[in-house]
């Protein structure tokens, strides 16, 4: 390293929604030690491409993230 800070960035994407819910992101990401006060310890996000809204979930499980989606 040179003291400098590198970056690094993905293409830029073709894709461009036009409409809600015609394309989402989500990422699921735990098992965090210590456990919120809901006793979670994994955490889904999920992301409308064209609005940006996001909602976040707080979950106890892996096995809860299909109910979560639907």
């Amino acid at each position: 390293c040179n003291g400098q800070d590198a970056q690094t960035s993905f293409n830029k994407s073709t894709i461009h929604t036009t409409s809600p819910l015609q394309l989402i992101h989500m990422d699921l990401w735990g098992h965090h030690k210590v456990a919120n006060i809901f006793a979670a310890h994994y955490f889904l996000t999920i992301v409308d491409d064209f609005t940006r809204n996001t909602l976040t979930q707080l979950l106890q499980n892996k096995t809860q993230v299909k109910n979560a989606i639907i």
